[in-house]
């Protein structure tokens, strides 16, 4: 969109020399991009519904995405972002008497920090070993 404002500029006059007009397309073009995805193996059941969680963030602690999941569905995520250094979150809270009516504290927390390279996909394997369990780690 702001390149089509750039030629929508220098249409008009008032958007100087093309020479100018490639300097600021050039500087709004995105980062090179990788791939992640998340999916998760295993399903403990709960005695409780649970509603899920994962949240990707960058290595600052910055919010990337965040995406909820019921009970009865496999997390599944795949997000295209810019090449860097991240980490990734999962949990799981409690739902009393019924999702997503009132949660309970997070629980079943599990993380791990990944690299994102341009050009790649990076798998994801969230694993459910226990009601109280999980491990987020980078596929092999």
């Amino acid at each position: 969109m702001v390149f089509l404002g750039a030629v929508a500029l220098s249409a008009c006059g008032g958007g100087g020399s093309d020479d100018e007009a490639k300097a600021r397309t050039t500087t709004t073009n995105a980062a090179p991009t990788g791939v992640v995805v998340v999916t998760e193996t295993g399903s403990p059941r709960y005695t409780e519904r649970a509603l899920g969680t994962v949240r990707i963030e960058r290595s600052t602690g910055t919010l990337v995405d965040e995406a909820n999941f019921s009970e009865d569905e496999r997390v599944t995520l795949r997000r295209d972002l810019e090449a860097g250094a991240y980490r990734a979150l999962a949990w799981r809270r409690v739902c009393l008497p019924k999702c997503p009516g009132d949660v309970d504290e997070p629980s079943d927390i599990c993380g791990t920090q990944f690299t994102v390279d341009a050009g790649r996909t990076l798998r994801l394997v969230l694993e459910r070993t226990s009601e109280d369990s999980c491990t987020l780690a980078i596929a092999p």
